[in-house]
């Protein structure tokens, strides 16, 4: 969104303009209306690439756990996803052939994973393509990385351009302590909810919403201007509504987005910007 106290140009990504439209209307008057079909739009494109036999400009491709997830980054543009996670990180050979299978001279890769990183820089030195390592250590991050991505850029200007979308990013992960530990200086039970945020634990309890809250709180401390969700809850006494209702209290002037990642091991995650 840009513009003035007077006039102001909106940009916005929905299924369903008429819900923006009738939103709008009640704060002021509406010119030179655009809607375009992204899915269609998307589909032309993909149809042009095969015909032409080899993709133009720069591709990316993601590392990504939780079908919600995938096709949030296919919706931001990544060409290729290929299968990973914790516990279940994929080799520099599977990422090799997700690079070179795209057929591109230049590429983007984004690890979403702090152990994945390494195995990243290992594939795209293994790649005679120009390849970028965009060094996102989670999916909540290299989401945010995406919003940067421009295809018709080389890979290196996407690299810095991606990188610096991460610049200012804080990730947390909610998930179950698998053991008695103690971190932080916080004596953790195993089967616990432990919420970390940046690598560094800030709640544990019983209670996954209690946990969900101390951690929003944590991201409230610096005043983020967006906050996105990615849940995966399978059956979780905490429902949705509940979880955006603790995050709109603590941060109540961000934009809150959530959405259903499926990612397995971790009920929420979570990133500030």
């Amino acid at each position: 969104m840009v513009g003035d106290e007077h006039m102001l140009k909106a940009h916005v990504h929905t299924d369903d303009p008429g819900v923006v439209l009738s939103h709008a209307v009640t704060l002021g008057a509406l010119s030179e209306v655009e809607i375009n079909d992204m899915h269609q739009q998307t589909k032309e494109r993909d149809a042009r690439l095969r015909s032409a036999g080899r993709p133009t400009g720069t591709v990316a491709v993601a590392v990504v756990a939780g079908e919600g997830n995938k096709q949030l980054f296919r919706t931001l543009g990544v060409h290729a996803v290929v299968d990973g996670g914790q516990s279940m990180n994929p080799s520099a050979a599977q990422l090799l052939e997700a690079i070179d299978g795209l057929g591109a001279d230049q590429v983007v890769v984004l690890p979403n994973n702090g152990n994945v990183i390494l195995t990243a820089e290992q594939a795209a030195g293994m790649s005679d393509r120009h390849v970028a390592v965009v060094p996102a250590g989670s999916i909540p991050a290299g989401l945010a990385a995406m919003v940067a991505f421009d295809g018709a850029a080389d890979a290196a200007d996407n690299a810095r351009a991606m990188e610096a979308a991460l610049i200012g990013v804080r990730s947390a992960e909610i998930t179950h302590a698998v053991r008695d530990s103690e971190l932080d200086g916080v004596v953790v039970a195993q089967g616990q909810v432990i919420g970390l945020v940046d690598g560094t634990l800030v709640a544990a309890g019983d209670d996954l919403l209690a946990v969900f809250k101390a951690v929003v709180e944590e991201f409230a401390s610096r005043q983020p201007e967006i906050v996105t969700v990615l849940t995966a809850l399978n059956g979780s006494q905490v429902s949705v509504a509940e979880l955006e209702a603790s995050a709109r209290a603590a941060c109540p002037n961000a934009e809150i987005e959530f959405h259903i990642g499926g990612q397995p091991l971790y009920p929420i995650l979570a990133s500030a910007e």
